[in-house]
Order: C-alpha cells, then sequence, then structure tokens
C-alpha cells in the first residue's frame, strides 16, 4: 500500500498498542530490576533473568499482532531484511519506533514514580568507556536481530501448521534467552540496553531527574550500536538464508 493510506493506518492501530505495552513492560522490568539492583547488589544475578523472562513472555503476547519487535534495532533489521510477508512499509517503521520510544519513556517515568525516594536518583545507564560500550552495543544486537530474523521471521526452514501460519512455539524462549545472555555478559559494560528504547528512556528519565545535561550525552551510543548491530545481523541473514529470497515456483504448486 501506498505511504499513507488511510486503511493501512487503520491496520496498524492494532500493532501499535502491542508494541507499547509490550515496550512498556519490557522497560519497566529494566528499570526496576536495575534500580533494585543498585540499591541492593545481592540482587544483581537474578536482574538478566527477569528481564530476558520478560521480553520472552510479551514477545509470546504479541507476536502474532504486531510481529513483537519492542525494540527499533528489531524493526529496522525486520525492515531491511526486505521480504514482503513481513509487511515493512516506511509508515509502518517509523510507527514502530515511536511507539516504542514513547512506550520506554513511559516505563522509565513509572519506574521512577515506584521507586521515588527523596534521596534516591534515576537509574544510570552509561557504558564504562566509550569504546567497549558501544561494540559490546552492537555484538549483542547483533546476535539478538539474528535470533529474531532466523526464529521468527524465517520461514523456508518452518513447518506451517493445520491454519496455514507458521508453527514454531520456541521463538519467545531463543529471542529472550539471547537477551539474558547479554545482559549476564555485557551488563557492566555497557548496560547492556541493545535497544532503542531502554535507552531512550532511562537516559530521558536519568537527564530530567538526576544526572542533567551530562546524561543525555550518552544516548548516541544506545543508538548507534544497536542499529548498526541491526544492520550487520540482516547482511548475514541475506547471505545465510538465500532460499528465504529465492523466486517461488508457483507453477510446481499448481501441479501438487
Amino acid at each position: 500500500m501506498p505511504l499513507g493510506d488511510a486503511a493501512q493506518a487503520k491496520s496498524l492501530v492494532p500493532a501499535l498498542i502491542t508494541e507499547f505495552i509490550g515496550t512498556f513492560f519490557l522497560v519497566l522490568t529494566v528499570y526496576l530490576c536495575v534500580s533494585e539492583a543498585t540499591a541492593n547488589p545481592g540482587t544483581l544475578p537474578l536482574a538478566p533473568l527477569a528481564i530476558g523472562t520478560a521480553l520472552g513472555v510479551m514477545v509470546y503476547m504479541g507476536g502474532h499482532i504486531s510481529g513483537g519487535h519492542y525494540n527499533p534495532a528489531v524493526t529496522v533489521g525486520c525492515a531491511l531484511s526486505c521480504r514482503s510477508k513481513l509487511g515493512s512499509t516506511w509508515l509502518q517503521v517509523l510507527s514502530y519506533i515511536a511507539v516504542q520510544c514513547f512506550g520506554g519513556i513511559m516505563a522509565a517515568l513509572v519506574g521512577y514514580g515506584l521507586r521515588y525516594e527523596p534521596t534516591a536518583k534515576a537509574v544510570v545507564l552509561a557504558p564504562s568507556s566509550v569504546g567497549p560500550g558501544i561494540a559490546a552495543e552492537i555484538i549483542f544486537t547483533f546476535a539478538l536481530v539474528t535470533v529474531v530474523l532466523n526464529v521468527a521471521t524465517t520461514e523456508t526452514s518452518q513447518v506451517p501448521g493445520a491454519d496455514g501460519n507458521i508453527n514454531n512455539q520456541f521463538f519467545g524462549f531463543a529471542i529472550g534467552s539471547t537477551l539474558f545472555v547479554g545482559a549476564t555478559s555485557i551488563g557492566k559494560i555497557s548496560g547492556c540496553a541493545i535497544n532503542p528504547a531502554v535507552g531512550t528512556g532511562l537516559i530521558l528519565v536519568d537527564t530530567f531527574f538526576g544526572g542533567g545535561a551530562s546524561a543525555f550525552t550518552n544516548i548516541w551510543i544506545y543508538w548507534v550500536g544497536p542499529l548498526t548491530g541491526a544492520g550487520m545481523a540482516t547482511a548475514v541473514y541475506f547471505l545465510t538464508n538465500p532460499r528465504e529470497y529465492a523466486p517461488v515456483d508457483k507453477s510446481a504448486d499448481q501441479k501438487a
């Protein structure tokens, strides 16, 4: 459909509501877990598990409605994969990213309110240093988007169910587990946002309720890193999944 088509815009509404809900609960979980781990370091090992589980269950919740992206990097990766079955247009891509970022900001605000104390500061998201931080964001966003593309969108390796839909019951677990691995591995290097919506929400709330303008200077890391990782993942997907782009032999289907 052409950009701005009224019917297309209407069809986006359920997907955008789902993306907001999923991103909201993902970022809220991140905020509350990091806030608790900061106050009580003994709970730190549980934070990656809770965050990965939150993403997994939200993917199961909304995957059939919106695709369960909850992450601008995933949305960009799916769009760049250039397969019409994903239904990605610029309207959908930009709408998804806007709603995801809005959900992230609202979740961080709610998290700050739930954990508010007169002497408490907002959760701080910042790399240990710029070079390792952005490298970590690129590497693990690459891993996340690669997993998403392969387990949730690849059709040639899946078996359609009775309803014609792809029958893969493990995609949510795989995607959530990837985030769990990332959060455990690079949490102390970059904070493991690997999601511009997470970075935007946490950094904006920290800017206004704690760190001031200096906190905002890190926001580019959490956009450049994840989007670069998503682009790399898409390039590798092109190379490793040529069957996804092979022309469909309609004559063979008709003979069958």
